[in-house]
């Protein structure tokens, strides 16, 4: 499967620190050329979520307006990606 086949997708709220290191990890077993989106659930300091998303190139953010939950992000992430696959991860992987 190609690469641009599938996307990495994750849900977020007032995690930055812990997303910024979940894409290290992520960068370290040879994920850092997929194609990345993040749904930020109307975090405290949306800033310090775009910061880590826009260390990713081409990252993709996607931002609520109020609290909806990780269900509705992922259904979020889902319509927007545009890929046929995509890999569903917790912000703390």
């Amino acid at each position: 499967m190609s690469r641009a086949a599938c996307s990495i997708l994750i849900a977020t709220r007032n995690r930055p620190a812990i997303l910024a290191d979940t894409f290290t990890h992520l960068r370290k077993k040879g994920f850092a050329d997929w194609p990345m989106w993040v749904y930020d659930d109307a975090s405290d300091n949306p800033d310090a979520i775009r910061g880590v998303v826009e260390s990713w190139p081409g990252a993709h953010l996607l931002r609520g307006e109020r609290q909806r939950g990780q269900a509705h992000g992922r259904n979020e992430l889902m319509r927007a990606c545009g890929t046929p696959y995509a890999i569903f991860l917790d912000d703390d992987q």
